[in-house]
């Protein structure tokens, strides 16, 4: 859900800005100039390395810590958009932001996996993949209806959806890195 309410946002973030109030005509939202979409293009690809980092931050520390991190990093880091901040904080903000969240989707999972028992293992994550399309549904329909309501909407839901994944990690007792799967 999260990860699809900040792709579908970032772009008008990027382009017409959060802390001017007024909405940007129909017309006039999908047309970008050169370095908003040089932005939008670098924070796309900062993925793949919030991706990569993870894989890193897993095989040194376990499943479970790396993944509050990033969940706490994701919910951390649109608080500082409550407030106006210049353009380039903006960008790097939403960069840190992206890799958060698309580390967070490599890990859930991979999670699930670790996590279910080998009978209902593949079922687990069936209803993972079906979770995570629903939420993308409802985030794209979301995030058109909280930017046109108030883009700092779109940060708290960006942020309540972050931290219900904090709150189901911290409810994991063990660490799986090491531990053969049942």
């Amino acid at each position: 859900f999260s990860y699809y309410i900040s792709t579908y946002t970032m772009p008008r973030v990027l382009n017409e800005g959060y802390c001017t109030g007024a909405l940007v005509p129909a017309e006039r939202t999908c047309l970008f100039d050169n370095a908003t979409l040089f932005d939008i293009s670098i924070v796309s690809l900062s993925e793949p390395l919030g991706v990569i980092l993870m894989l890193l931050a897993i095989e040194k520390f376990g499943r479970i810590k790396p993944a509050i991190g990033v969940g706490l990093l994701a919910v951390l880091l649109p608080t500082t958009l409550y407030f106006c901040v210049n353009r380039s904080w903006l960008f790097w903000f939403l960069l840190l932001q992206r890799m958060a969240i698309a580390a967070a989707a490599l890990l859930s999972p991979i999670l699930i996996a670790e996590y279910s028992p080998t009978v209902i293992r593949s079922c687990m994550i069936s209803v993972l993949v079906t979770a995570n399309r629903t939420g993308g549904i409802i985030g794209i329909l979301c995030s058109e209806f909280l930017f046109n309501e108030g883009v700092r909407l779109v940060f708290v839901a960006i942020q309540a959806t972050n931290l219900l994944f904090v709150f189901c990690l911290m409810g994991l007792k063990r660490e799986t890195v090491g531990v053969e799967l049942t």
